[in-house]
This record gives C-alpha cells, sequence and structure tokens, in this order.
C-alpha cells in the first residue's frame, strides 16, 4: 500500500510537468528559439522519388583496453535507395589503436597526448591525435576514458565516407547520416566542412537523423515529447525551431513523425547553407515513403540497413578478441598486467 500511495505521488508530479503550446527548445546561451505553435506543424506524405537517397551508419567494439590503451575494431556503412529500393551497400572496416604516451619535457615530464592509429581500410587520411587537456573530450570534472577514442574514430570515419559518397551519387542525392550535424570534437568541424564542400559540388543534400534527443524546453520537459503532445494526428514535420549561430553546428533542425502509427518523435538536421534550396516537403515525404517497415514504423528502412551493416555484434567481437589474443602470443601476458587494472566491476557483477 506504501508503495501505491507513493507511486501515485509520483504520477501526479509527473503529470504536473506535461508541455504547453509556447514553450521553446533550450538551446545554448545566444541561439535564438521559436515559441512553439500549432502553425509550425505542416503535415507530410510518404512519396517515392527519382532522387538517390544513402544512409550512413557505424558500429565499433572494444577488443583490448586498459587505462593507456584500447583496441577497436570499427565498421561503416552506406546503404543507398532508389526509387525507395534497396540499391547497392558499401561497408569499410578497420581497427583503431589509441594509445597514451607523455612528450617529453624540461624535467622529463611532459603533457599526456591520445593516439589513434588506425590499420586495415584506408577509410581515415590520418592518424587522430589530442592532448589529454582538450575539452572538448570531456564531460565535466570525468577524467576522460581512452576507450573513447574508439567511437570517435568511428564517427570520423562515418563523416569520410559520407564525403566520398558525393563522388559517385548524381545531383539531386541525399545523405543521411546516423547522428547529428554537430560538431563535437576537435577535428570533427573540419571533416564536417570537406563533407559539405563535395555536397554543395555536386548539389547533394546533407542530413542526419537522431535516434535519440536529450533535447529539453525552456519549461523542463522533453522538447520532442512536447511536440508528440501538442502536433496533429498522422505524419508531419516540425519547423521552424530555432536559429543556431554556432559555426561548430551549421545545422537548420526539424523534428518529424514519419509514419502515422508511430509513437515516435525525431530530430533531423539539414546543412544550414541548404535551406535555401531544399524541397522540405520532398524531403520528408521521401523520408516518410522509406520508414513504413513495420518492424520499426516512422524510423527510416535504410537506418535499419546501415546499422545491421554496420553494427559488430557480441560473438564476432569474441571472435576478434580471441584471435587478437592468439597472434599476441607470449605477449599477451603483458597486456594483460595492463588489462587488469581497469576495474572490478565486472568480477563483482558475475558474482
Amino acid at each position: 500500500m506504501q508503495h501505491t500511495e507513493a507511486l501515485k505521488k509520483v504520477i501526479l508530479a509527473l503529470g504536473a510537468g506535461l508541455p504547453k503550446e509556447g514553450c521553446r527548445i533550450a538551446l545554448a546561451a545566444g541561439e535564438q528559439a521559436v515559441a512553439v505553435s500549432k502553425e509550425n506543424f505542416h503535415p507530410l506524405k510518404a512519396a517515392v522519388s527519382n532522387s538517390r537517397i544513402a544512409f550512413i551508419d557505424g558500429g565499433n567494439a572494444e577488443l583490448l583496453a586498459a587505462p593507456d590503451f584500447s583496441v577497436h575494431f570499427v565498421r561503416v556503412a552506406c546503404c543507398m535507395f532508389d526509387k525507395n529500393k534497396r540499391a547497392e551497400s558499401r561497408q569499410r572496416s578497420f581497427y583503431v589503436l589509441a594509445t597514451a604516451k607523455a612528450e617529453e619535457g624540461r624535467a622529463g615530464r611532459g603533457k599526456i597526448q591520445y593516439t589513434a592509429e588506425t590499420f586495415g581500410d584506408n577509410v581515415l587520411a590520418e592518424d587522430l591525435c589530442f592532448d589529454a587537456d582538450d575539452e572538448t573530450l570531456r564531460e565535466g570534472r570525468k577524467a576522460f576514458s581512452i576507450s573513447k577514442l574508439g567511437g570517435i574514430g568511428r564517427r570520423f570515419a562515418e563523416l569520410t565516407l559520407a564525403a566520398e559518397m558525393c563522388k559517385t551519387l548524381e545531383a539531386g542525392s541525399v545523405i543521411v547520416l546516423d547522428g547529428s550535424l554537430e560538431a563535437v570534437v576537435t577535428g570533427e568541424e573540419k571533416l564536417l566542412a570537406e563533407l559539405y564542400a563535395a555536397a554543395e559540388k555536386k548539389n547533394i543534400l546533407v542530413t542526419a537523423l537522431a535516434k535519440t534527443t536529450a533535447l529539453l524546453s525552456d519549461t523542463g520537459s522533453s522538447f520532442s515529447a512536447a511536440l508528440n503532445e501538442l502536433g496533429p494526428e498522422g505524419s508531419w514535420y516540425y519547423h521552424p525551431v530555432a536559429e543556431i549561430k554556432s559555426s561548430s553546428y551549421m545545422a537548420e533542425m526539424f523534428f518529424t513523425r514519419l509514419h502515422p502509427n508511430s509513437e515516435r518523435v525525431f530530430r533531423v538536421e539539414l546543412y544550414k547553407k541548404q535551406k535555401a534550396i531544399a524541397d522540405f516537403g520532398k524531403l520528408f515525404g521521401m523520408l516518410a515513403a522509406n520508414s513504413r517497415d513495420m518492424s520499426f514504423p516512422g524510423y527510416p528502412y535504410g537506418l535499419i540497413m546501415a546499422d545491421r551493416l554496420a553494427r559488430v555484434p557480441n560473438n564476432e567481437k569474441e571472435q576478434l578478441a580471441m584471435q587478437l589474443r592468439m597472434l599476441a602470443g607470449r605477449d599477451f601476458a603483458r597486456l594483460k598486467r595492463h588489462m587488469g587494472s581497469v576495474n572490478a566491476h565486472s568480477v563483482l557483477d558475475s558474482m
């Protein structure tokens, strides 16, 4: 009984925080957010287009881990659709060896640098290198984990593959990245700029669709939930949302529900400089036409396929890790001593 009464109070408290029309998306200081209005909901119809659409995603798995090194297997994939029918696909895979080393200083000590070398398919043009005090690597005061370099390498490879696809895609095509167009980590803005330049040269739209979004409204509620609550029935896209002014976030932001039976609202971004040439109705009609698979209604099937092509399942991860250990031979004993100092959580979890 005590738990029931407490849970009832929780539900009442949650209900009190439901969003209302007029709220705004909460962005960084200096950004101009637009108040939520029912006039900004635009109904859309699924429409098959002659334009080719290329979906890009990546996956990675950590094979060895220690405080001073990490080995990842990374795979990126592009799945293309013509007239909403699956066409060709491309995959690239490689290994990332991330290490921490100290530059020699006057007293024999220097700054720690993280370097990520790549081995395998020539996806990245150069190795990744970061200073340990690089603020873009940190989450607040939390110390940076070298294991995160695998994910950074995957993101950089996705952007590099997208720029490469611009060489073969025809004018009028659309690239859909998994995630966002925001440059977060040092070096990411440069890769995005290269992608944008390649896309502009060929008149190819660059977009991104985020599976999850933690963006809030200025009332503290989830912004996508606010739109889902206030939006009309059926499929729609919502715009305008805000005027983003950051040079590291060259995006025009939208929200959309791509299927009438979907309970999910996704954030979609378009390269900002292409806003004037993009036909929003056509763009979202293409995405809606690709989002009718009943395994996940309202989510583009092309991104589902790109995820499947890029994903590194646990059985493959274990096989690769075992192969790596076998090839290391006697040297693995030394590596294991490094790895044993990571943490004890896995031991406690198995008890």
